[in-house]
Formats: C-alpha cells, structure tokens, sequence
C-alpha cells in the first residue's frame, strides 16, 4: 500500500482520480474527503496521473496531478556457489550479494534433482542434489508488488555421486611385548 497526500486545509474535502492499474485500498470508504489516499497497484501497472480537486461550499479548486510511475525491479546480481557437503549428501549455498534495487523478494528454481532446503524469497538458498548427475541452470529473478525482472541463470553441472564404498573390517594382529 503506498500513501499519497495533499496539505490539508480547514472546511475542505478531497476528490482524487486514479489511472488504470491504481486502486483504492480504502475498501470500507472510511477516507473518502480526505486529504490522502492509500492506493494498491496491479500487477501490470506502468505509469499514470493522480489526480486531486479540493473542494469546499464555495466551490472547487484547480486539478493537482502527479505523475507516477512502477519502479521495475532489478535484475539480482551474479550468482555465488559454495558447496557445503560433497557427496554423498550433496549440499550447496548459492547466492547473489544483496536485494536487487526495488525488490521485495528473490525468486529461486533449480534443476531436476535439485531441491531448495531453504532461503526460497531471499537472496540466499541451500539447496541439496540426488546422488545422480544434474545439470541445468539455477535460476533467480527479483519481484516487486509491481513487476518482475529477467531472470539470471548459474550454470549447474554436479557429475553423479558415487559415494565411497563401505569400510571393512580386516583381520588384524597385535604383538604384545613379551615379559
């Protein structure tokens, strides 16, 4: 919800207009006349004109416009690898540096045999891989209330597992010191 305001004067009421894309968030008409409005926008919002008109018993006053328009979000920064566990429980961290400009939230997908543990919404996930090979692309886009930016992709190419084989216990002798 994003608030827009006008100074207020004594004895004036407010008539707003809003563009294509713009709703009022004041479902219950609690605000009508007032000084402000609390607006919501669509998802495919770009750019509009608010508009306000004071009025009072002896008339209204000139229209008041405000150009507005979406902040895109931006692209996320270069994806970062750290593994966390080799094999065979296959465990990493991939990260981008920060929240991209105007972003509320970072959008993660992996490849098949892939599964996010956790971070999904966050500029940081753990993911954990199958024992077989994978490859694809890890891929994260940023998002806003009022849109979404390309999607930046990381390289995956995790070779099959093949833990080691299981230790056996051989015979072993010991020589005791003779008294």
């Amino acid at each position: 919800v994003v608030t827009y305001s006008i100074a207020n004067t004594p004895g004036m009421t407010y008539d707003w207009s809003l563009p294509a894309g713009v709703v009022d968030d004041d479902i219950f008409g609690l605000n009508i006349g007032k000084n402000f409005i609390e607006v919501r926008f669509d998802s495919g919002f770009v750019s509009g004109v608010i508009n306000v008109i004071a009025r009072n018993g002896c008339g209204a006053s000139e229209v008041r416009s405000l150009m507005i328009r979406a902040l895109p979000s931006a692209l996320p920064g270069a994806i970062t690898e750290t593994p966390v566990d080799i094999c065979p429980n296959r465990s990493f961290i991939y990260s981008i540096a920060s929240m991209p400009e105007n972003a509320d939230s970072v959008i993660w997908s992996v490849p098949a045999g892939g599964t996010i543990v956790s971070g999904q919404g966050t500029t940081s996930i753990t993911v954990t891989y199958d024992i077989n090979a994978v490859s694809g692309f890890i891929n994260a886009y940023s998002k806003n209330n009022c849109s979404e930016s390309g999607v930046r992709k990381f390289t995956v190419n995790q070779p099959t597992c093949t833990p080691p084989p299981p230790f056996v216990k051989t015979a072993s002798t010991s020589i005791l010191p003779s008294l």
